[in-house]
């Protein structure tokens, strides 16, 4: 859907204002190589989607605001790097002024960048965040999309916040009691414990 509205778009510009400005493709600043382009568009969409990632993605996502944070992302991107690459972070978006233009000369860059980037930035959150996965994760990552994982997820803080049970390697409130009672008796028997006559000097 992305390649065809992109190619759509850069028809419409076509038609309408004639072939100008490239349709708005994005290429390599002048004076910048394809290899400078392509550096500056990893490290855009690395951004970018760290950005996605931290704040508009499952459990992080912080609700409407994060398209301010999102949106203000793209536009400082914009203000910095548009001289150097055009600002691509989307395959999809240079496909379009390409196909139509019918100049791919320079869209590896903007092919191989995004999704380089796009790969480091879900490392980073991989090992900022772990892989996730457990009910827990799946429930808290799932937001509000899944009443019923949310629910799962309550019942459980619920069982766990009344003693009823616990997460792994934790004791329950029981055992903890227990084993503070054995503590206890043990200290009392040592010191009634009577001492050896020998031992004292």
């Amino acid at each position: 859907m992305q390649l065809a509205g992109a190619s759509l778009a850069a028809l419409f510009l076509r038609l309408v204002l004639g072939d100008i400005e490239n349709l708005g493709a994005t290429l390599p600043g002048p004076g910048y190589s394809n290899g400078q382009a392509l550096a500056m568009e990893i490290v855009l969409t690395t951004l970018l989607v760290s950005v996605i990632l931290g704040t508009a993605s499952a459990a992080q996502n912080v609700g409407a605001i994060a398209a301010v944070g999102v949106g203000g992302y793209i536009a400082l991107a914009g203000l910095w790097a548009a001289p150097i690459s055009g600002v691509s972070m989307n395959p999809a978006r240079s496909f379009g002024p390409a196909f139509v233009g019918g100049d791919f000369t320079s869209y590896w860059v903007y092919l191989v960048g995004p999704i380089v980037g796009a790969l480091i930035a879900v490392g980073f959150a991989y090992i900022l965040r772990g892989s996730g996965g457990d009910a827990i994760s799946r429930a808290g990552g799932s937001g509000v999309l899944d009443p019923g994982l949310m629910q799962e997820a309550k019942r459980y803080a619920d069982k766990i916040d009344s003693g009823q049970t616990v997460p792994n390697g934790v004791p329950t409130p029981a055992e903890a009691a227990v084993a503070q009672a054995q503590r206890e008796q043990k200290e009392t028997n040592d010191h009634n414990k009577p001492k050896d006559p020998g031992s004292q000097t």
